[in-house]
């Protein structure tokens, strides 16, 4: 019995597992309508099928994969549900090419690894790598066929800002000057097509500006004349100014070849939290070329145990430089203590740190690549991969439940049987005596 019982749990443990990784991450309603159509999703077996379909449709977007790669399997269904949606497919051509199936079109593009995907705007090949969760997918086409220019009505900022967020910037801009709406027209249909989207405000003065509003802290560029000037600004304010940094957020940095200065402390530690948002958000500015967050020891714990981090008191801190183009890092030798060195000390030791960033003894790290494959995050949304740890642990606990109890039932079973056994014998012994 007991058997039978450890065999339905290894089935009911595979099955869960199973399910979970063809888990569909969650849309967000704001994101688009809620009208679904069946799959519109072509597959294609010729070169020239292809190429017409490039050619007389506005926007396109393929997938060549294989049958037996994996991450082709988990990535089919995000893409067919994609076309399913009205607001996408209205505008886009999905396009699947099955390359094991069809190996000459594949051939003809040179695909030497899958899955390959390629977006194409007006027959231009869009040189950009669309991310694999559905919402995040659907973000994509979405920002890639609509316009990334805004234009903000009667000066308001709030409602641009409650619809696209403050990490998107805003540019003021004399429409009789031109050159700064030409700059950021360029800019904002190439480099930047699939990061932000551009409220453009009118104004009638020469003082032009892009501003980013970082949840209340303004970092500002003031239109000199050089478009590349604006591209190196926007490049470097790519994320806020201090972020609690998550998986997702490393996921963002290391497909961006970004620099991570991060600082490991208690949740609870209140110096940490004013400084957090007070001092090193002003230290960050003057420091665009790096990333700059926080996470709290105590509840990151993947993170923490990913990085080697060890705090033993509420009062510690730890500071990392991870360099996500490199994948090496600088771990500050020693561990602060708010307790003993007050907030202008470590403001200080930053930045000394940062005045010596060049010199830093930076060494080889974990690679942050195998890191995410080894856990499963590489092709997965953050929610899935929660709840697959959540499913794994609950089968864990009730699998050892029902063992434990099993093997109790077992004991007590075979106990039992001993007494009745030795019950049996003491009377057959007695009859005999009598007999």
């Amino acid at each position: 019995m007991a058997n039978k019982i450890i065999i339905f749990n290894i089935l009911v443990f595979v099955l869960i597992i199973k399910i979970n990784l063809s888990f569909k991450y969650p849309i967000n309603n704001k994101l688009v309508d809620a009208d679904l159509t069946d799959i519109t999703a072509v597959e294609i077996s010729t070169k020239s099928e292809f190429d017409n379909y490039v050619k007389n449709n506005e926007y396109v977007i393929s997938i060549f994969h294989a049958d037996w790669c994996g991450h082709c399997k988990r990535f089919l269904p995000v893409f067919d549900e994609a076309s399913k949606y009205k607001s996408i497919n209205i505008k886009w051509k999905f396009l699947k090419i099955p390359c094991t199936k069809y190996p000459s079109i594949c051939n003809s593009f040179s695909i030497d690894g899958y899955p390959t995907i390629k977006t194409f705007k007006n027959s231009n090949e869009i040189k950009v790598s669309p991310p694999r969760e559905l919402e995040t997918f659907l973000e994509f086409l979405l920002k890639v066929s609509n316009s990334p220019l805004v234009n903000i009505e009667s000066n308001n900022k709030n409602k641009f800002y409650e619809d696209y967020g403050t990490f998107s910037p805003i540019v003021e801009y004399n429409p009789k000057e031109n050159k700064l709406f030409e700059c950021i027209n360029k800019l904002a249909n190439g480099a930047f097509l699939t990061d932000y989207y551009f409220g453009l405000n009118k104004i009638n003065d020469k003082s032009e500006k892009i501003i980013f509003n970082f949840d209340n802290d303004t970092v500002v560029f003031n239109w000199n004349g050089n478009c590349d000037d604006a591209d190196i600004f926007l490049r470097n304010n790519i994320y806020p100014l201090v972020s609690n940094v998550n998986i997702g957020l490393m996921r963002q940095m290391y497909r961006n070849k970004k620099t991570l200065f991060l600082v490991f402390y208690y949740s609870n530690n209140e110096k940490m939290n004013k400084f957090i948002h007070k001092s090193f958000k002003n230290i960050s500015k003057d420091n665009r070329n790096l990333v700059f967050g926080y996470s709290h020891f105590n509840t990151n714990k993947d993170l923490s145990n990913y990085f080697k981090i060890n705090l033993t008191k509420e009062s510690e801190i730890q500071i990392l430089i991870y360099d996500f183009d490199k994948e090496i890092r600088y771990l500050h030798p020693t561990v602060l203590d708010s307790n003993i060195i007050n907030e202008k000390d470590i403001e200080s030791e930053i930045r000394n740190l940062l005045k010596n960033f060049d010199n830093l003894p930076f060494t080889s790290g974990s690679k942050f690549k195998d890191f995410m494959r080894k856990i499963g995050l590489a092709d997965l949304g953050e929610s899935a991969v929660i709840l697959i740890f959540v499913f794994v642990l609950l089968v864990l606990i009730i699998f050892l439940f029902v063992m434990l109890f099993c093997c109790d039932s077992d004991e007590v079973s075979e106990e039992a049987a001993k007494d009745k056994n030795i019950i049996l014998n003491y009377k057959t012994d007695e009859k005999v005596k009598k007999d």
